[in-house]
């Protein structure tokens, strides 16, 4: 995977996981996650897509895991029309 791609999964993934402790501690924590372009094909723009699908994933499973601790996650996802 191309090395912006690498950053923007693991770069969530750690960002998140410093966040815990601390969301947790709160009794009210919140992550919400931005993703764009992650659906569908997008010729040229593999590696992107990739990892914003692995975010998307990435997410569905801290929600299921952090609503033990009190955290909610959340996904917003942003569209992007182009008009051909």
């Amino acid at each position: 995977m191309a090395p912006a791609a690498t950053r923007h999964v693991f770069g969530t993934f750690l960002m998140t996981q410093a966040c815990v402790p601390l969301l947790h501690k709160s009794k009210n924590g919140r992550v919400i996650n931005f993703v764009g372009g992650g659906e569908g094909a997008m010729p040229n723009f593999s590696a992107y897509v990739a990892s914003k699908g692995a975010i998307a994933r990435l997410n569905e499973t801290m929600a299921q895991s952090s609503r033990i601790k009190g955290i909610m996650v959340m996904l917003s996802r942003l569209f992007l029309l182009i008009r051909a």
